[in-house]
């Protein structure tokens, strides 16, 4: 048997590997995400703004604060502005890992468990480096205004994450319900400025450049593309819609490593039974979210407080009828959390030995396009990410319990 210094050992080498390959990728497999928002940019620093949402490699749809912001990368050449995002990643990574850890005695044995985290879901932050998106940068932002608020040590060393977190929620919608919950958690009218501030900053910055008409213009356009982006049927997503898409159309589906298209039918239900369906799906989720807002407060119980951040905003995502690899990094925070509750609870090892199998070996990389991209269509990456739900919410539920006989 392995001591725990010796996994946590592998767990930081692995950690290593794979923030130094999610690096290598970035610099080295086109980066496309990260050349769209270059290219808005420059469309700021040369004026263009009003084409924001029109003229780009591919379609952007961010808020235009995040295009104004972050202007000056655009000064850069696109290679060292790349350099610089991925070195954030990084860093947001592994001040997860510092927030996730309490330090003592064991710290850096700790820190090694919780890298585990990371890799459970190595292949995804690798896409979110590959692509070069905005994904893990958002988490990471969200989730360290977040916790010091469950722990009730959202003290003003935090107030940068949380003017950060409103702005990283406001810019992808998908984090959006996360600003209910961290506004209910702001006891303080400080608290509260800060994260408004980070929301005004995303969505009207604009207004002192451009002035009220261009604004307005501005969010016409990114409320439009929004609703213009539609669901595509191809494997790669890997949401609730998509799968009842693939197995309940009887329409064969588009997988991109083939250039071609697989049947993976099982049974045939109507569209108005497959929509419905995805509506009370998306529903039901959005109410629970609703709920933990409300409910979920400050308690100071070790780990507790990123669990309940992590299921949080892995079930954020879940929402959405576009599920794409790199979006289940927002289940980052939970597999930390659940990596280091498994020092304490070895059961957990099993569940997400299955996660790791999951999200890193049901893959076309691994099973190659013919077999691979079949699997993909059923969505064994949404089921993954399910399971670590599952388990985060059992596991906050055992503790809670635990506490109340305490």
């Amino acid at each position: 048997m392995l001591t725990r210094s010796a996994v946590s050992k592998i767990g930081s080498l692995g950690l290593v590997v794979v923030l130094g390959l999610g690096m290598f990728w970035a610099l080295t497999r086109g980066a496309p995400d990260f050349h769209v928002f270059h290219y808005a940019w420059n469309l700021v620093l040369h004026h263009q703004s009003a084409i924001l949402y029109t003229d780009s490699p591919d379609r952007y749809l961010y808020s235009p604060g995040f295009a104004f912001l972050l202007c000056w990368l655009g000064w850069l050449p696109r290679s060292a502005a790349l350099i610089l995002w991925s070195l954030g990643k990084v860093a947001l990574v592994l001040g997860l890992l510092k927030l996730a850890t309490q330090k003592g005695q064991k710290h850096k044995v700790n820190l090694g468990i919780a890298a585990w985290g990371c890799l459970i879901l190595a292949r995804s932050i690798l896409i979110d480096f590959q692509y070069g998106q905005i994904n893990l940068l958002i988490v990471g932002c969200v989730t360290l205004a977040l916790v010091p608020l469950l722990s009730g040590t959202g003290k003003a060393k935090f107030g940068f994450w949380k003017v950060t977190s409103g702005f990283a929620a406001s810019i992808k919608l998908l984090l959006a319900p996360s600003i209910l919950w961290s506004w209910n958690l702001s006891k303080q009218r400080s608290d509260r400025v800060l994260l408004a501030s980070g929301i005004i900053l995303a969505t009207t910055l604009p207004l002192f450049f451009v002035g009220p008409q261009g604004l307005l213009h501005l969010l016409q356009s990114w409320i439009q593309g929004l609703q213009e982006k539609g669901m595509p049927h191809t494997s790669h997503n890997q949401s609730f819609a998509a799968f009842l898409h693939h197995c309940f159309s009887g329409q064969p589906t588009h997988v991109t490593a083939l250039w071609g298209t697989v049947d993976t039918t099982l049974w045939i239900w109507s569209e108005t039974t497959r929509q419905t369906m995805a509506f009370l799906w998306s529903l039901a989720w959005a109410g629970l979210l609703l709920h933990w807002s409300f409910q979920w407060k400050a308690k100071a119980i070790p780990n507790l407080p990123l669990l309940r951040v992590g299921v949080f905003l892995a079930v954020c995502p879940i929402l959405s009828p576009l599920l794409w690899k790199p979006h289940l990094v927002f289940g980052l925070p939970l597999a930390i959390g659940l990596a280091l509750q498994a020092i304490q609870n070895r059961k957990l090892l099993w569940g997400l030995g299955v996660v790791f199998i999951i999200q890193n070996l049901l893959t076309i990389d691994v099973w190659g396009p013919h077999l691979g991209g079949r699997i993909e269509c059923y969505a064994p990456l949404l089921w993954g990410h399910m399971i670590l739900i599952i388990m985060g919410w059992r596991e906050i539920r055992s503790m809670l319990a635990k506490a109340k006989v305490r």
